[in-house]
């Protein structure tokens, strides 16, 4: 009897279908537009986004079309972006406007990683790579003089390390070898547009291929936390590229060759003392 009751209502309340629920999203969206010019002139319409947003993720819920979730989430961080924009007393520089714009659809992206697995059971990590992109991008825009080096470390940076947090999540060597090699590429590309800069082509090649070379490395090294055998194949490309790189930095400026040696010879403790301490970690795992 119950089975039958819960069947007759579902037959009674069925979702509507979707050119329903974007019809009447894009009259009340109409409606406000139109409205704009006696209520509220210039900023009304604005809110169209916001609305639009709200009541198209909110059907996507109901009707549990996934889809539609998303493309509403995007489209309210949108329109509060938009919002932000249009804010009295405050006139962001073009540079600002495009950061609150990126800040916005990356906070979507966020809800959609946090939220969609509790909603929809399915996964979203996907929806951090852009999220991490966007935090990278919209901090330069809106709190650095946006330059070139900044953008290129910040945004390397931060899909490599998003890559590599997905790759030990799901315990898959696939995920770390990009970010492995995006977390090199990050300081890479800054040491070497700022070299560039000061008439060092030698220098700035060199930094750029040490850096590489370091990315290469931290495959073996994150490998190591997912896997209970050691992947060596990283470290050849590593020792090629390491040495081409440290031929190229010292033929730049020799004075600097005693130092560069020396740190070297840190950096190759600090990663053998990460190596035994994720040996000791996949071990346990």
């Amino acid at each position: 009897m119950s089975e039958t009751k819960s069947s007759i209502t579902k037959r009674i309340h069925p979702p509507p279908p979707w050119h329903t629920a974007i019809g009447a999203t894009l009259i009340i969206a109409g409606f406000l537009v139109l409205a704009d010019p006696f209520l509220w002139p210039g900023h009304l319409r604005v809110f169209s986004f916001l609305v639009a947003g709200f009541l198209i993720s909110g059907w996507g819920l109901w009707a549990r079309r996934l889809s539609f979730w998303i493309t509403g989430v995007l489209l309210a961080g949108f329109g509060s972006a938009c919002l932000a924009l249009f804010l009295p007393s405050f006139a962001p520089t073009f540079a600002q406007k495009i950061g609150i714009l990126i800040t916005g659809m990356g906070a979507s992206c966020l809800i959609i990683a946090i939220l969609t697995p509790w909603f929809f059971s399915h996964p979203a990590e996907w929806a951090l790579i852009p999220a991490v992109l966007g935090a990278a991008g919209s901090y330069v825009l809106l709190y650095t003089p946006a330059r070139l080096k900044d953008f290129a470390f910040l945004i390397f940076l931060a899909a490599g390390t998003i890559f590599t947090v997905i790759g030990v999540r799901k315990r898959l060597i696939g995920w770390l070898i990009p970010g492995g090699l995006l977390l090199g590429l990050g300081p890479g590309f800054s040491a070497l547009l700022g070299h560039l800069s000061t008439a060092q082509p030698l220098t700035a090649i060199g930094l750029f291929l040490l850096w590489f070379a370091l990315g290469w490395m931290l495959i073996t090294l994150t490998a190591r936390m997912i896997m209970h055998r050691v992947v060596w194949w990283p470290l050849i490309p590593a020792g090629v590229i390491g040495v081409a790189g440290l031929a190229l930095y010292i033929a730049g400026n020799p004075a600097a060759a005693p130092t560069v040696l020396s740190n070297m010879g840190s950096i190759v403790i600090i990663v053998f003392g990460l190596y035994l301490l994720l040996m000791r970690y996949g071990v346990r795992r």
